[in-house]
């Protein structure tokens, strides 16, 4: 194995392509937590769909909820679903009642 050739090849990319290939080597090819980016997301994904949590984030702590507009609240339902905001929204009406 020649590993000077494939040592000039890797210097010969970088000068071509400069910092794109530095940061391609840096964050897909070197990067120690790839292994760990569908285990997040999957969490992340988990996580925005406890009513619960949402409501204690966008409306206990934030009041976010309130603050967007009827664009806001599309959106949002489209992320989340209409079932899990009507639960954050429920909440929210309950503990108001309260």
């Amino acid at each position: 194995m020649d590993l000077h050739g494939i040592e000039q090849r890797w210097l010969e990319a970088d000068r071509a392509l400069g910092d794109a290939a530095f940061l391609h080597n840096y964050y897909f090819q070197s990067n120690p937590f790839n292994d760990c980016v569908r285990p997040w997301a999957t969490l992340a994904a988990g996580t925005f769909r406890n009513a619960g949590l949402l409501h204690e984030l966008f409306v206990e702590r934030t009041g976010a909820l309130a603050q967007f507009g009827e664009e806001g609240r599309q959106a949002v339902a489209r992320r989340w679903g209409d079932a899990v905001l009507a639960q954050v929204l429920y909440q929210t009406a309950e503990m108001a009642v309260a």
